[in-house]
């Protein structure tokens, strides 16, 4: 288990995602106080993702994003994992293209689908577009599943 999220594998990523949307919510309804935050941060660090942090550092003084009012961006990162997991089974041995270095396959699918839309189409309707579908979480799901439990 990882401490710290941007070091954390892509399974236990979306739990530290998790965590942050879960404390940042009970904050902004007033069901934890900031002097909390410590406490409970440390709890579900170690209910979610089995490991209890031994500092602040470590824990929830980790990411700038709150000391610096950035409230709410968290779930942000949740959305695109979800639409990279999307992207990653639309393209066709994934994992073998980029193992051979063939980018320039991957970079075409990206190219045609999405960087020529990108700016032509608001986000819901160019993922709709680009990949024939709405964003769709339990995507994450499949995609987690294939590539670590197949």
């Amino acid at each position: 288990p990882e401490l710290i999220r941007v070091e954390a594998d892509e399974v236990q990523y979306v739990l530290h995602v998790y965590l942050r949307y879960k404390i940042e919510k009970d904050m902004l309804e007033e069901r934890l106080d900031v002097s909390e935050l410590p406490q409970v941060w440390s709890e579900l660090m170690e209910k979610l993702i089995g490991v209890k942090p031994e500092s602040h550092r470590d824990g929830v003084l980790q990411d700038v994003h709150w000391s610096h009012g950035y409230i709410g961006y968290f779930p942000t990162y949740a959305i695109g994992r979800v639409l990279a997991a999307q992207v990653a089974l639309q393209i066709k041995e994934l994992e073998e293209k980029v193992r051979e270095k063939r980018f320039s396959e991957v970079m075409s699918f990206l190219r045609e689908k999405v960087h020529r839309w990108g700016a032509v189409y608001p986000p819901r309707e160019l993922v709709k577009r680009a990949l024939g579908e709405e964003l769709t979480p339990p995507k994450l799901l499949e995609y987690l599943k294939l590539k670590y439990l197949s």
